[in-house]
């Protein structure tokens, strides 16, 4: 049996691909970042912090957490759609990376891991960013995490992955671009 600790739809969708033999279960706790944290090792915090109140439990636990930063500054929720507008004003033809923390916990035994997608916006103009702006706020206000899924509803792609890596316990993996 799993415990996944994330309130997360899509990380539930995920896992029940590969197995229908887990709880999704979720505790309180305080996801104030430490000062000056790089959007790496924000998101294996986050995660270890979703998973710890579940060590106890004799079961395997997983908790994740995604971030999406631009020039290495976390991009917070946003607040409202306004706020999504200008998020999206300051992603429109940039590159920025989706950072995935995750951490895996049996008993005494801890894996931690990140994963880092630099995806790069097509350049959008006021109208466009109106457009999917209802989509995008859903999109971000979800942290990123099925951003790289989302096309307009007339079917016209508004990004592209750029690279991946995948950080594990030192390890530095990169993959070509996609």
């Amino acid at each position: 049996m799993i415990i996944l600790a994330s309130k997360s739809p899509r990380r539930k969708e995920l896992l029940s691909l590969i197995t229908d033999d887990f709880t999704v279960d979720s505790a309180e706790v305080d996801e104030t970042l430490p000062c000056d944290i790089e959007p790496d090792k924000a998101v294996e915090y986050l995660s270890k912090i979703k998973a710890q109140p579940f060590r106890e439990s004799g079961k395997i636990v997983i908790g994740a957490d995604t971030v999406v930063a631009i020039d290495g500054e976390i991009l917070g929720k946003p607040k409202n759609e306004k706020d999504a507008f200008l998020m999206l004003k300051n992603l429109s033809g940039k590159e920025h990376s989706v950072f995935t923390g995750v951490t895996v916990i049996k008993n005494d035994k801890e894996v931690t891991f990140s994963v880092q997608t630099k995806v790069k916006f097509f350049e959008l103009d006021d109208r466009e960013k109106l457009k999917i702006c209802d989509d995008i706020f859903d999109i971000l206000n979800h942290g990123g995490e099925v951003i790289i899924r989302k096309r307009s509803k007339n079917g016209e792609k508004y990004l592209e992955i750029a690279e991946q890596k995948i950080t594990l316990k030192s390890k530095m993996i990169t993959a070509n671009k996609i």
